[in-house]
Parts: structure tokens; C-alpha cells; sequence
């Protein structure tokens, strides 16, 4: 990246408020957008949007099922089969 003192990136930032996008920005000042783009992160313009590593994410490794009558037969469910937490919550309810 080239050189640049604080008030090159102060203007570079002031540019981007008033509406002008990083390609702009890269053409005026003979820069990559990868570097205004760090230039606008670094003066806190804007936040970083790529997360710096990935998360994992698990599986789940029981089945949903257990017999092919559960799949293909939806659950029917009772008003008396709620606790009362659920109870409270449907008769509360206002359609």
C-alpha cells in the first residue's frame, strides 16, 4: 500500500461519507479498492464485513423419525397434552 498521511486518508474518508463509492475514491486517488477499502475500515467509516475465520457448524445425528408411519402421518396435537406456560400463551393470544 502506498504512503499516505493522516489527512490524504481523513479526505479519502470524507469522500466516501459524502457518497462517493470506493471505486471512485480508487480512480481519483490512483489507489486499489482494496486499499481505500482498508484506508475507510481502518479510519472506522465502516465495519469489516468478511467475519476474519469461519465458524463451524455441528450436525444433527439422530434421526427426525423413527418409523416411516411418524414421517408420512403429521403430529396431532391436544389442548391437553400443553403445559400450562403454553396454555397461558394460547389463551392469550388476540386474532
Amino acid at each position: 500500500m502506498s504512503e499516505l498521511n493522516a489527512r490524504s486518508k481523513k479526505r479519502i474518508g470524507l469522500m466516501y461519507e459524502t457518497g462517493s463509492s470506493i471505486k471512485e475514491i480508487a480512480r481519483a486517488k490512483e489507489l486499489s479498492t482494496a486499499e481505500v477499502e482498508q484506508i475507510i475500515i481502518d479510519e472506522g467509516y465502516i465495519k469489516r464485513t468478511k467475519p476474519r475465520s469461519s465458524g463451524i457448524l455441528g450436525s444433527k445425528t439422530e434421526p427426525y423419525y423413527e418409523s416411516e408411519k411418524e414421517m408420512l402421518n403429521p403430529p396431532v396435537y391436544a389442548y391437553e397434552d400443553l403445559t400450562k406456560e403454553e396454555k397461558h400463551f394460547y389463551e392469550s393470544r388476540t386474532d
